[in-house]
């Protein structure tokens, strides 16, 4: 029983540690060091004036998640509004699925936009100012976001994967590949957004923080991540597939072993 106890408490800790590990900074979001406006607001900034924590901080830096795919937070909530916080470039918001790859706009020239994927299909609102109502019958449940610097055609993916390889942002020694950096609100902060203020917020809530600049020339890119901030309602993260794969292994692993214990006992 304490040979299983252990065993049990050793595959939560590596779980623990790989969770935690990869909380670690991945990329450091610069106050514009080498473009933009000398009054443009950090990405710091820009949190601290949006994001009522009650006392607390929202850390640019420290408390970037590595969430980069979401999908409904319970099983009743199946439609998500999207309210921008920032915007300083010329471009839109793109949801893409995780199942087919196939991209939908989201947001254009509003403030807000609202789209819902119950059962699978994917439903936008009309808000985004580039047509009707419109639906993905086979978009699936799961999904991450870009923002499109359309003046010079560059896409930024909340996955790094996605990203073309070696333009996104990254820690020396690592092989991130970043042009998005996303964060938790948790229960009870609040939003102020473009499209209106926020109250009290649930923690399945989202702040999304877009690069609109590759890193591969020093003299353009800057790293900022202030260039397209939006804040998403009611959501929760892909599991990546390390952590998966690791507590997979784990619960296998140990019910192979309860299954060796009863063999051995009999």
């Amino acid at each position: 029983m304490k040979t299983r106890l252990l065993i049990l408490l050793t595959v939560l800790a590596a779980f623990l540690f790989v969770s935690g590990s990869a909380m670690a900074l991945n990329v450091r979001p610069y106050d514009g060091l080498s473009s933009g406006p000398a009054d443009e607001d950090s990405l710091q900034k820009i949190l601290d004036d949006n994001v009522d924590t009650g006392g607390d901080v929202l850390d640019a830096i420290d408390d970037q998640s590595t969430a980069g795919a979401w999908t409904q937070a319970e099983f009743d909530v199946g439609t998500y509004s999207v309210e921008m916080m920032m915007r300083g470039d010329s471009g839109k918001l793109g949801i893409y699925s995780l199942t087919t790859g196939a991209t939908h706009t989201l947001i254009n020239d509003g403030n807000y936009a609202s789209f819902s994927t119950y059962d699978g299909v994917l439903s936008i609102g009309d808000e985004i100012g580039v047509s009707d109502n419109y639906t993905d019958n086979t978009f699936g449940t799961s999904f991450g976001f870009y923002w499109e610097n359309t003046s010079e055609g560059i896409f930024s993916y909340t996955e790094d994967s996605k990203n073309e390889e070696g333009q996104g942002y990254s820690d020396e020694g690592k092989d991130q590949n970043a042009l998005a950096l996303t964060y938790l609100i948790m229960d009870g902060w609040g939003v102020t957004t473009n499209a209106g203020e926020g109250t009290a917020l649930g923690n399945n809530d989202w702040i999304l923080a877009f690069e609109d600049r590759y890193s591969s020339d020093p003299d353009w890119g800057d790293g900022d991540f202030n260039d397209a901030v939006f804040y998403v309602e009611d959501m929760k993260r892909v599991p990546e597939p390390v952590t998966l794969l690791l507590l997979g292994t784990g619960l296998v692993g140990f019910a192979g072993f309860a299954r060796r214990r009863k063999f051995i006992k009999s």
